[in-house]
């Protein structure tokens, strides 16, 4: 029985049959100064899609988190969208702050582990993890206003209310983009966030504001890119 019900899931979305392989590398920086690099590997294949991403600090800042932090996401893709399965966070050997989600669609229930500690919670339609999120819109339509997606952090779920702010012409290291400025419309008490989309190669991410609640910033901007497929 339970097998059927994912072979119903699956075959509830439209299908996404191109393979596709994007190998990027991002620069981190706040205030200015170099903090580390990104290295994000997104692969679809067969309709199922993993993102790997490594994030690894440098010079002095090496000293503090010698080790890497590792995300990945993978799960289904549709034209729809991408719809994770798992999502992982491992931080360099520190068992007590790995984090764990698992998407099970057939029951509508986001498991999330981490702490020692286990929380099940409601899983809204499209949901989506912080990678993911990144990467969904490479294969689903990306709206022109404003419209909500329900994220997780691997530690709670909530509803982020986004906005297109239009195409901006932006600079990075891997050159110049016309890009489509996504905004999070944020209350008090919210992590706020921008991302930049390029159109020319297929939306994308090549810059990233996120907000910490200092009222500073960490700015992600693309490298280098392969893509193939």
């Amino acid at each position: 029985m339970k097998k059927l019900i994912w072979l119903l899931f699956f075959a509830s979305f439209p299908a996404y049959s191109q393979n596709l392989t994007i190998h990027a590398v991002y620069s981190v920086l706040k205030d200015g100064f170099h903090l580390g690099t990104v290295t994000d590997d997104f692969i679809i294949n067969n309709g199922h899609y993993r993102i790997y991403s490594v994030t690894k600090a440098d010079g002095i800042v090496a000293l503090l988190m010698p080790k890497p932090i590792k995300a990945n996401s993978e799960g289904i893709v549709s034209l729809a969208g991408l719809h994770p399965l798992q999502f992982d966070q491992l931080r360099g050997g520190s068992a007590d702050k790995d984090i764990h989600a698992k998407f099970n669609w057939n029951t509508h229930v986001l498991t999330m582990k981490f702490n020692d500690q286990t929380i099940n919670a409601p899983l809204p339609k499209n949901a989506q993890d912080r990678l993911s999120l990144m990467y969904n819109f490479l294969v689903a339509p990306l709206p022109s206003h404003q419209f909500t997606v329900p994220m997780t952090t691997g530690k709670k779920i909530e509803s982020y209310t986004l906005r297109n702010e239009g195409m901006e012409t932006i600079q990075t290291p891997s050159g110049t983009w016309k890009a489509d400025h996504i905004v999070r419309v944020t209350h008090p008490g919210d992590k706020g966030f921008d991302l930049w989309l390029a159109p020319s190669e297929n939306y994308l991410p090549v810059k990233m504001l996120i907000y910490d609640s200092g009222g500073g910033a960490f700015e992600q901007t693309l490298v280098q890119f392969k893509v193939k497929g």
